[in-house]
């Protein structure tokens, strides 16, 4: 019985072209003999047929997931970059239009920070100037877009442009 189960079991590998070492046999062996099936060739040829073909699925899933990983690690580093270039940027045109600018447009590129650079949402924003309705911190922010959008590079455009229709 042990050699036909044996033989069942790497004949079941060789079927699915799996490779296999002795210890995954004797397990299968075990099984088989655990379970005492009636026809214990053909139920170790299926069991060890199911088992590679399994092994080899779990396999190509854990290899997809690595995969993912990575790639979804290497998207958050480039975000992570773009938004480091996009701060520095902002604070460059800030500090360049800064002593041309009245209180007002310093507010609205302010709001243009704190909403497209840094992410706020409008209750975080709110709290910032508490007492301003929602719309006039929406025209301050159209009003500090305008007012950047002609200094700004495209990857600072693009990023105010996500940034903008996320809201």
């Amino acid at each position: 019985m042990a050699t036909t189960v044996r033989e069942s079991i790497v004949q079941a590998f060789v079927s699915v072209q799996a490779t296999f070492e002795e210890k995954d046999v004797q397990a299968l062996e075990a099984k088989v003999a655990a379970k005492r099936p009636d026809k214990p060739a053909a139920y170790a040829f299926v069991i060890a047929r199911n088992w590679a073909i399994e092994r080899h699925r779990k396999a190509c899933r854990d290899a997809a997931r690595i995969l993912r990983d990575e790639r979804r690690a290497e998207e958050a580093r480039r975000e992570a970059e773009r938004e480091r270039l996009a701060r520095e940027e902002f604070a460059a045109l800030y500090a360049c239009l800064a002593p041309a600018l009245r209180p007002t447009q310093l507010r609205q590129l302010q709001i243009v920070n704190l909403v497209c650079i840094e992410g706020l949402s409008d209750a975080e924003t709110a709290r910032r100037y508490p007492g301003t309705t929602p719309a006039a911190r929406w025209q301050w922010k159209r009003r500090g877009v305008l007012l950047l959008l002609p200094h700004a590079t495209e990857a600072l455009k693009s990023v105010i442009g996500e940034r903008l229709r996320q809201r």
